[in-house]
């Protein structure tokens, strides 16, 4: 039941959730009481690694905790978080930041006429990005910035960056240090007075971080871009955060993704860990964990038991399309695990004295989806449609049950069948008893 529930076992979610408490006190500020604790606690662990003396009798709730994530990055190397600089009375940032609601190819359009009504105006555009790929060494984040004072649409740009920020982050702190360094970059090679600066970003989540002052991850790069902006500021300048559609043929946003990419394949001095990265290890790990339960309830020796039936596969949602009717999937549910209105499950429960189905076979799963009589029509039915879409000789539980395209026909099928459920058990039973009656 865990395993539909796609819910972890009690213990690894308690473990989850400890580690999660712990990357939430990491974030806090170091004179707040428990940080101070678990600062402590850090540099405790360091020495006894240092001089190789551990106690595990004497180890505190909080060490335990704080042991629980230390091995998975060096905390020394978390990034910086400055509290309290942004006070609650002036929350006031010197840039524009701008995300349209439009549909993504409609505002594709809307951004390439737009830049056609740049020419000849003191702008200069600047497209950031991004990237990680599987042949690199880390994440990668590039910009390019082309200049409007011409007749015509730049092409080529005046001048483009790209670094490797290494694999201890992830590609939302690329996108945000990419914006944060190119608006730097404007404030120390700013073209004139009264100049307006566009900054394009095809990623929505950095753009609302540097919209939102807050002591929470990405304040460094938000501060930088706070502190390049009132450079610019001074000196009549003006900057927009605008979000861009990617992926839309628009050449600016083409350019630097193709430089994000190869930024990745170049080496890195970075030696900063990003919470988010901390975030995703604490979750390979809780993933990790719920594997190892899985392979331990494999040992199971009745062939009829889930783990006899399905291979282990780790879910972070119920495996079932979206809008499906509550009494189709406690139906589909209940063939799936075995416990329902079968006849065979009722008998074992004592709740039946006959375990057969109508066709004189023990009534199991295995026989209402794959041998009963009275539904061979619809079985026909059911593999033919699942061949239009993959080729499949015969049905089996596995694929019926635990596949995409399986789930989906089956769910045909029960709703034309109304197999396993209250109202199918009731009237069968009430159509025997009529027919014991009348012979």
């Amino acid at each position: 039941m865990e395993l539909e529930a796609a819910l972890p076992p009690p213990q690894v979610r308690l473990n989850h959730k400890s580690r999660r408490y712990i990357l939430r006190v990491l974030k806090l500020s170091s004179k707040h009481p428990v940080k101070e604790l678990v600062d402590k606690v850090v540099e405790q662990i360091k020495e006894e690694a240092q001089f190789e003396v551990f106690n595990p009798s004497s180890t505190t709730q909080i060490e335990s905790l704080v042991k629980s994530i230390y091995s998975l990055v060096d905390l020394d190397s978390l990034e910086v978080i400055k509290h309290f600089y942004f006070p609650p009375w002036n929350r006031e940032l010197p840039y524009n930041t701008l995300i349209s609601k439009k549909p993504k190819e409609e505002e594709a359009r809307n951004h390439i006429q737009y830049t056609h009504s740049l020419c000849c105006t003191n702008t200069t555009s600047i497209y950031t990005d991004g990237s990680q790929t599987k042949e690199g060494r880390g994440v990668g984040y590039s910009f390019a910035s082309y200049n409007f004072t011409d007749f015509f649409l730049p092409t080529i740009p005046t001048y483009t960056y790209k670094r490797n920020i290494g694999d201890r982050q992830i590609v939302y702190n690329g996108e945000l240090e990419a914006i944060a360094k190119a608006i730097k970059y404007t404030s120390q090679n700013q073209e004139g007075e009264n100049w307006e600066y566009n900054i394009f970003s095809d990623n929505q989540a950095a753009i609302q971080r540097l919209r939102t002052p807050s002591d929470r991850p990405g304040q460094n790069h938000q501060i930088e871009t706070a502190i390049a902006t009132r450079t610019i500021n001074s000196r009549g300048g003006i900057v927009n955060i605008i979000w861009v559609p990617g992926h839309s043929d628009i050449v600016g946003n083409e350019e630097a993704d193709k430089l994000a990419k190869k930024a990745t394949l170049i080496g890195s001095s970075s030696t900063t860990t990003s919470f988010a990265f901390l975030g995703i290890k604490i979750n390979e790990l809780m993933k990790s964990e719920i594997q190892h339960y899985l392979e331990l309830n494999k040992k199971s020796k009745s062939l009829i038991s889930y783990a006899s039936r399905y291979s282990a596969r780790i879910s972070s949602k119920i495996q079932l399309p979206s809008g499906t009717s509550r009494e189709l999937s406690s139906s589909f549910f209940q063939l799936k695990l075995g416990h329902g209105y079968l006849r065979a499950y009722l008998h074992r429960l004592g709740i039946t004295e006959e375990e057969d189905c109508r066709c004189g076979c023990i009534e199991t799963v295995h026989h209402l989806l794959l041998n009963c009589k009275e539904y061979r029509t619809q079985r026909r039915t059911l593999l033919h449609k699942i061949n239009k879409e993959v080729s499949l000789r015969e049905l089996t539980l596995p694929f019926l049950l635990y596949t995409k395209i399986g789930i989906k026909h089956t769910l045909v099928f029960l709703k034309e069948t109304s197999i396993c459920t209250r109202k199918w058990y009731l009237e069968r039973n009430q159509e025997e008893r009529r027919e014991e009656e009348g012979g």
